[in-house]
């Protein structure tokens, strides 16, 4: 399956492979014997990574060509479906999945109503939504931005928040952005250690924190129920250990 810069695929290097695997990987912890949908599962890899711990996965996908090549790669995961439909009208049964994903689609298409609509119906009653969408003011207002002609219709958060809020009671939301990072940190360290953060400002280096950090993509955790307590910083890093592989795009 080739890249033609509307679905990603793992064998990219650079910003792109860390935003998509983290969200994955970050989402497992939810994921653990559930019956999960991923929506617009593309070329499955993601779908592959829940099925990990998943009791059950389900990758729809829009493109016949995506979920051809996803069910060939990946027909040794017994637990691991995909089928063609989109997010507008599900191909699912009502109520059939404790978790649905869907990473990076939301801004693809302008059906998010019917979307929405759709996800409350094959979610049961005490069902978790996990979607990312781009944060349209970093990615496309600011100066440099992105202009990604596959984005039919982006959102501002209080637009997000809108749309979510008109279909569950409780959502948390988490921001992802790449940053450039150097790690200071002891050989002899006790699992579960915080990482204090500094920044570069022009008075100085001084303490950070995540909030000072303009999120690139939000990321919302939806429920009808209360919510897990999942509230905490990831990172996520890629397999190098020089600076300049990473300026090479080499990872």
């Amino acid at each position: 399956m080739e890249f033609t810069g509307e679905r990603f695929i793992p064998t990219l290097p650079g910003d792109i492979r860390l935003e998509h695997l983290h969200r994955y990987e970050w989402c497992t912890t939810h994921t653990e014997g559930k019956r999960v949908l991923d929506i617009a599962s593309g070329e499955g890899y993601g779908s592959y990574a829940l099925s990990r711990n998943a009791k059950s996965v389900v990758g729809v996908d829009i493109s016949a060509e995506a979920v051809n090549h996803a069910r060939a790669k990946y027909a040794n995961k017994t637990n691991l479906t995909f089928i063609e439909g989109n997010a507008a009208s599900i191909p699912l049964p009502d109520h059939s999945v404790d978790i649905v994903v869907s990473f990076e689609t939301i801004e693809h298409h302008d059906q998010h109503e019917e979307m929405m609509s759709e996800i409350r119906r094959v979610l049961t009653p005490d069902g978790l939504m996990i979607m990312s969408s781009p944060n349209k003011q970093i990615y496309s207002d600011l100066a440099g931005g992105n202009h990604n002609h596959f984005h039919v219709k982006e959102l501002y958060f209080s637009e997000l928040d809108a749309l979510i809020g008109r279909y569950f009671e409780n959502v948390r939301y988490y921001g992802q952005r790449v940053t450039a990072t150097s790690l200071l940190m002891p050989l002899e360290r006790e699992p579960g250690d915080s990482v204090k953060a500094l920044t570069e400002t022009e008075d100085g280096v001084i303490r950070a924190t995540p909030a000072s950090i303009e999120p690139m993509y939000y990321v919302a955790v939806a429920s009808n129920i209360a919510l897990p307590d999942t509230a905490r910083t990831t990172a996520f890093f890629p397999n190098v250990t020089t600076l300049s592989t990473k300026n090479s795009g080499k990872f």
